[in-house]
């Protein structure tokens, strides 16, 4: 279930890298919102991606700031994943991989997991994800993206029925791996799956996202944190 939010989207700790921060954060606040605001307000510039409203809008504003210092561009390159639950919550993911690392699209995509779910997840469950994205082009000040057409820091509130929409891969069915609600109680474990990307889904760089699952008759049942960089 988390897999596929973070698809649908995809401990904190980085590799050594050359960086430069941006001491005003509120500098980059007046940089950043007056152009989302631009994007969100005028229908005919609606971004459709995150791709084209990061490389269109934000990137230009930070490379700049990086050109003027001559600073390279230097990416960490791990996969990291965290709970931000409690330890008892019903979704527990016991492994989780994605490779390579750091991630290239187009490109092919490898993605592993060991989940227990400690109760059912019914089939007519009103079940919620919400997710924070955050990206960080040069290791600088974190920036949140918003949810824009369905992208970004979103809350799907029909999630079951949002997944039902994704092609189940024959070989998950084979394994009784569902893609979908139910989630029966129990383990699933996929060692590796590889699919091939053929469209540059994200920009270059830092992201982290924060995803939570909640359904309306159980309360929260997962919430994990994962950061990765595309390269």
């Amino acid at each position: 279930m988390l897999s596929i939010s973070v698809v649908h989207s995809v401990s904190l700790k980085y590799s050594k890298v050359e960086t430069f921060v941006i001491n005003d954060e509120e500098e980059v606040n007046r940089d950043v919102v007056p152009l989302l605001s631009d994007v969100a307000d005028n229908p005919k510039e609606m971004q459709t991606s995150l791709l084209s409203l990061l490389q269109s809008k934000l990137p230009r504003q930070w490379i700049n700031k990086v050109n003027q210092k001559g600073i390279h561009h230097i990416l960490t390159d791990d996969f990291k994943w965290k709970s931000c639950g409690p330890a008892d919550q019903l979704v527990d993911i016991r492994n989780l991989t994605i490779l390579p690392s750091p991630l290239y699209f187009p490109g092919p995509l490898s993605f592993g997991f060991d989940i227990l779910f400690h109760d059912s997840v019914e089939v007519d469950a009103s079940v919620s994800a919400t997710i924070k994205l955050q990206f960080n082009r040069e290791g600088s000040t974190w920036i949140t993206i918003p949810c824009i057409q369905g992208i970004g820091s979103c809350t799907y509130d029909n999630f079951c029925s949002l997944t039902e929409a994704i092609p189940c891969p024959e070989e998950l069915k084979q394994k009784g791996i569902p893609c979908t609600c139910p989630f029966n109680k129990g383990e699933y474990k996929l060692d590796i799956f590889e699919v091939d990307v053929d469209a540059a889904v994200f920009p270059s760089g830092n992201y982290q996202a924060q995803v939570t699952i909640t359904d309306s008759n159980k309360g929260q049942i997962a919430c994990y944190v994962v950061t990765f960089t595309v390269g």
